[in-house]
């Protein structure tokens, strides 16, 4: 499924451990990141913001956006640093309060 997939996937390794994937799509000049995911046993160690940059520095385009969890706010802060701005805020349907990002260039 994953090779056939639209999205692509990039992944940060750390001593031959998978420590954080993101799966992306590109799309008219849009980075959408649709998945970003550290793995507990790394958190706290600098690798979102390694895997984030790669992504933002090496792909093209114009504007990217991500949405999170309201409660995150490991992520919430992730994407602040790297200068994302809160464009959307809304309820799923099953009561989780979603928080959307952007990026321009």
């Amino acid at each position: 499924e994953i090779q056939d997939s639209k999205t692509q996937f990039r992944g940060y390794y750390s001593n031959d451990h998978l420590a954080a994937i993101a799966e992306v799509e590109l799309r008219d000049n849009l980075l959408d990141i649709n998945s970003f995911v550290v793995s507990p046993t790394f958190f706290r160690q600098g690798v979102g913001s390694k895997l984030l940059k790669y992504l933002l520095t090496t792909l093209s385009f114009d504007s990217a956006v991500v949405e999170t969890a309201s409660a995150n706010q490991p992520a919430i802060l992730l994407y602040k640093k790297f200068g994302f701005k809160l464009t959307k805020k809304w309820m799923t349907e099953i009561e989780i309060e979603k928080v959307m990002f952007t990026l321009k260039r």
